[in-house]
């Protein structure tokens, strides 16, 4: 994305050509001491150098009501790049965020700015429908709620210190009348940078104490002892930097076949000839509650939350309650924990910029499907890989997400709606770089997904989604969008377990079979093995 043009100043032609020694003098007088310098020696026409635009960052995580979050455009519908110039008010915006509530767009300051400012209201592509409510959360503390804003309504400002903030949190909330017609924007979303930046401090190197058979231990293990503590083979591919190739010999073309519902396909998808698989997925050999989550036999520990703060730490053995871990050192080691938790808008896992896991033989939920829901069971914000293999994920409503990740062999079911959520079984919302292999992931409700690669804040490349077995969702899977190259849906069977389309609208948009390297081949229906498409 190219970031907006800055801000020039023009000044009228008889002032540079007679008058521009007095003119400079005086807009330096104007503009303050700190501007002088830039007036003599700024090349490039801006006077607003220290104000970046939100749009330039890289969120670490985005939830949207209908479709993506949109860059610079209103939100739209649910395809992406559908909007047009974000308008409040009847005033135009060239840059900012075009949502719809319920939304939820995260980044990571790390104390590098101290202010952020923004115009808010209802877009005026909703006419005068939409009542919506904007709130600023910082480190975890709301710091701004609007009044109730709606269509009617001009532009309001915002404007929240944010010194020494490391996370920010931009969200809108529908209100009592639920969403209709609530497209927001945050037009002019901007962020004053701090002077004299320093790198964010490191975290802390302790380990977390022994407490009886469950363990956290810390060892100069590297994250690459991952791939020997595995129990599968399968989890093999996340040694790589970029996932393999994919591996299928089938004769479909790749082109997303459109043959009638009697044809069948040449496939290499779990469950062979067997019809029906989402009923009961371990009878095809895929995961269910039965061969994933804790192994049997495993005896757990009470414990209070431990951290990931040690390379190579390994956190064991335990049953945790109402617990968030936080990874932030590499080849960090989660295995045989059931973690339960109620956070509709947080996390049971998060690995942070600079971490990196390995997560086994785990069951992580949130108490509920509504209010007492977990969002993220795992959210990473790493570059580095972090793996999931054999886990049962549930009661969540954005059960994975992040770039770089590889997941499994797991059981992704009885998914969360709480009010305004954002509905996904696994997702990535940028360059993606996944490996999504022999899951089982179910999501009954109509929307969003059950495996989504979004194109929300990066292009998505080289991901693998590989005999997986989905149903549900409003469509089950999205494909990358107009961009994305190396994008390989492979052998995968798709369920009408709760929609006669797979989801209530199809079993997959936003996939551009022309483009380079991408397939789709193999893939079939679960319950009459013919071409799914």
């Amino acid at each position: 994305m190219t970031p907006p043009s800055p801000r020039v100043l023009v000044l009228p032609k008889h002032l540079k050509l007679k008058f521009w020694p007095f003119g400079l003098a005086l807009i330096a007088l104007l503009l303050g001491p700190s501007s002088w310098a830039n007036l003599g020696t700024n090349t490039s026409g801006s006077l607003s150098s220290d104000r970046v635009p939100i749009t330039t960052l890289k969120p670490v995580s985005a939830s949207n009501g209908l479709g993506p979050v949109e860059i610079n455009s209103s939100n739209g519908n649910k395809a992406a790049k559908d909007g047009r110039s974000l308008r409040i008010g009847g005033r135009t915006f060239s840059t900012g965020l075009g949502v719809y509530a319920q939304s939820s767009v995260t980044y990571k300051l790390n104390g590098d700015f101290t202010q952020f400012t923004s115009k808010v209201g209802v877009d005026d592509e909703a006419g005068d429908r939409g009542t919506v409510r904007f709130v600023v959360i910082a480190d975890g503390k709301n710091v701004y709620s609007s009044k109730v804003l709606t269509g009617r309504d001009v532009a309001s400002s915002v404007k929240v210190p944010v010194a020494g903030v490391r996370t920010l949190t931009l969200r809108v909330d529908s209100t009592r009348d639920g969403n209709r017609g609530d497209s927001a924007a945050w037009a002019d979303a901007m962020l004053s940078k701090r002077h004299n930046t320093h790198p964010a401090p490191g975290t802390s190197s302790s380990t977390t104490s022994t407490t009886g058979t469950g363990t956290t231990s810390s060892t100069t293990t590297s994250s690459s002892t991952t791939s020997s503590t595995s129990t599968t083979s399968s989890t093999s591919s996340s040694t790589s930097t970029k996932p393999p190739a994919s591996t299928t010999s089938s004769t479909t073309s790749s082109q997303p076949s459109t043959t009638s519902s009697t044809a069948t396909a040449t496939s290499t998808a779990g469950g062979g000839s067997t019809k029906g698989c989402a009923s009961a997925p371990s009878s095809c050999g895929y995961p269910d509650a039965s061969n994933t989550g804790v192994q049997a036999g495993v005896a757990l520990k009470a414990s209070s939350c431990p951290s990931g703060s040690t390379a190579g730490q390994v956190i064991e053995n335990l049953s945790l309650s109402n617990c968030s871990i936080n990874v932030t050192a590499p080849g960090v080691v989660i295995r045989n924990v059931k973690l339960t938790t109620t956070s509709p808008e947080g996390w049971a896992i998060i690995v942070r910029d600079g971490g990196s896991a390995t997560i086994q033989n785990v069951e992580i939920a949130g108490k509920d499907t509504g209010s007492g829901s977990v969002q993220y069971a795992v959210l990473s914000e790493t570059d580095a890989r972090v793996t999931i293999d054999k886990a049962d994920l549930h009661h969540c409503a954005n059960c994975v997400q992040g770039e770089h990740i590889t997941v499994t062999n797991s059981y992704v079911h009885d998914m969360a709606n709480p009010p305004g959520a954002h509905v996904d079984g696994i997702l990535c919302t940028s360059v993606c770089d996944v490996v999504l292999r022999h899951n089982t992931v179910l999501n009954r409700y109509t929307q969003t997904s059950a495996i989504a690669l979004f194109a929300d804040f990066g292009t998505p490349r080289n991901s693998v989604v590989d005999n997986n077995l989905l149903a549900g969702g409003g469509y089950t899977t999205y494909g990358g969008g107009d961009s994305a190259t190396g994008i390989k849906f492979t052998n995968n069977r798709f369920s009408r377990l709760y929609y006669g389309n797979g989801g209530e609208y199809g079993v997959n948009t936003s996939f551009r079979s022309s483009n380079s390297g991408n397939e789709w081949t193999g893939n079939i229906w679960d319950d009459t093995l013919a071409v799914a498409r």
